[in-house]
């Protein structure tokens, strides 16, 4: 994923999004009441995947937790493990993804990418089907994540840094080399491709007004090629009526499919919750309140038309606050033929090998995942 624990870094910061939200001076001083964050907020007497990252980053930032040796010997911190996951948490939600929703990774289960988004979905409230990458059985890719009603899927992508490396008198120097590094195989992307002919390029035509004044397609303009992701469109198909978001972990963009390491959204702890906002099901009756540690922000649902030419907007959802529980399912695991096994909820995965890695992990042993366990 990248070249060293610096250039790792330093990549992370040209790739970051932007806060979409900003602050105004008097929001930013005002501080959450006791009220407004528990107010029929949900109790747990159990620990989840959140509240241990949590209580690691606070307690022990700079201490290493893991090293990555086929991405480049990258080490990363409790401190970077929560940044990470908590800006991908915020910017699949920002991307529209909600609590409940079901992920498809198809990730190498030793890698940072597949880490990073475990404590992501622990953290937002989805749901990570995980299907080994050792599968190549398109049929079985495609039913479990028809199966599985998936929103979306990440897929590996091809990760090598690039650019070139150049010694002082201009020579390019092959700074990985001797380096065990992740092996890339294109089969992954390709496979998503076959399953979905039209991800890549869809045709469509121009749009006019018509006599009563609304937007219609116009046959006689000339038909546009292009793709969802350019376009900030879901992806949308009749063989997968819930997939929306494919999504693939390398460097180069392809078509058709979202860049992982651009969803990363570092705005988590500038978001503040407004009057109105669902706590616990309950609007709150302050502006400004910042969420709770182990709280995200979902975005409430607005419909938009056109009438007469007119865009209108519609609030239909309002935000909400989103709380983990430790009995949320959180990961379902499928074997290479595609049977589905047992559905795990944060206590049971803290309690089980299910995530492997992760739970030594947050178990405080320091580890250097060298192949794939879960």
């Amino acid at each position: 994923m990248f070249s060293s624990t610096s250039t790792a870094r330093t990549l992370f910061s040209r790739l970051t999004v932007p806060s979409r939200s900003p602050l105004t001076s008097s929001s930013v001083l005002q501080s959450p009441t006791k009220s407004a964050l528990h107010r029929g907020a949900p109790s747990r007497t159990m620990a989840t995947v959140v509240d241990r990252l949590n209580d690691l980053a606070a307690n022990l930032p700079h201490k290493d937790a893991v090293m990555y040796h086929k991405q480049n010997n990258m080490k990363w911190t409790f401190g970077e493990l929560k940044k990470y996951s908590d800006a991908l948490s915020s910017g699949l939600l920002e991307l529209g993804l909600r609590p409940k929703d079901t992920i498809l990774t198809w990730l190498p289960s030793h890698t940072a990418e597949q880490h990073v988004l475990q404590l992501a979905c622990a953290r937002a409230g989805f749901v990570l089907a995980c299907l080994d990458e050792g599968v190549r059985d398109v049929e079985v890719v495609g039913r479990v994540l028809r199966e599985s009603g998936s929103v979306a899927v990440f897929v590996m992508g091809d990760t090598r840094i690039p650019f070139e490396v150049h010694d002082e008198n201009g020579n390019p120097v092959d700074d990985d080399a001797g380096m065990d590094l992740l092996e890339y195989d294109n089969v992954y992307t390709s496979t998503i491709n076959s399953l979905m002919p039209n991800l890549t390029s869809f045709q469509y035509h121009g749009k006019k007004v018509d006599s009563k004044g609304d937007w219609t397609s116009d046959p006689s303009s000339p038909q546009i090629a292009s793709n969802f992701v350019d376009h900030g469109l879901s992806f949308s198909t009749p063989n997968f009526p819930s997939f929306k978001f494919p999504i693939q972990t390398g460097f180069d963009k392809i078509d058709g499919f979202y860049n992982y390491k651009h969803l990363m959204a570092f705005n988590g702890d500038s978001l503040l919750m407004y009057k109105g906002c669902l706590v616990g099901g309950k609007p709150i009756k302050e502006d400004g309140v910042k969420l709770p540690e182990d709280g995200v922000l979902v975005r409430g649902k607005t419909n938009v038309s056109f009438v007469k030419g007119e865009m209108v907007t519609e609030e239909v959802e309002p935000d909400y606050l989103h709380i983990p529980k430790s009995t949320d399912t959180v990961s379902i695991e499928y074997d290479s033929t595609g049977k589905k096994g047992a559905e795990l909820n944060h206590d049971q995965v803290l309690k089980t090998d299910s995530w492997k890695h992760m739970n030594a992990i947050l178990n405080k042993e320091y580890i250097e995942p060298q192949n794939s366990a879960a």
